[in-house]
């Protein structure tokens, strides 16, 4: 049976914390900003939890890539 992914918590200076979220293999999928308390940090885990499951997925547009001028050639006569 196969292991989930779980949020770490992590605690920083001055009782700042943040979270990560770590796949079943121990990789990290997620990180999240620095938050002032870790109650703060919890609201923020249950946010991702309530927000993530049925978020949409969206692509950016790949940028257009222009191709590079070509310089002009004087004339030889």
């Amino acid at each position: 049976m196969a292991r989930p992914g779980h949020f770490l918590i992590k605690h920083g200076r001055g009782g700042k914390t943040h979270f990560v979220l770590l796949a079943s293999n121990g990789r990290v999928v997620a990180a999240s900003e620095t938050y002032e308390s870790k109650a703060a940090c919890l609201k923020g885990i249950d946010a991702v939890k309530r927000l993530a499951a049925d978020a949409p997925i969206i692509e950016e547009p790949a940028p257009v890539k222009k191709s590079p001028a070509k310089k002009a050639v004087p004339a030889t006569k």
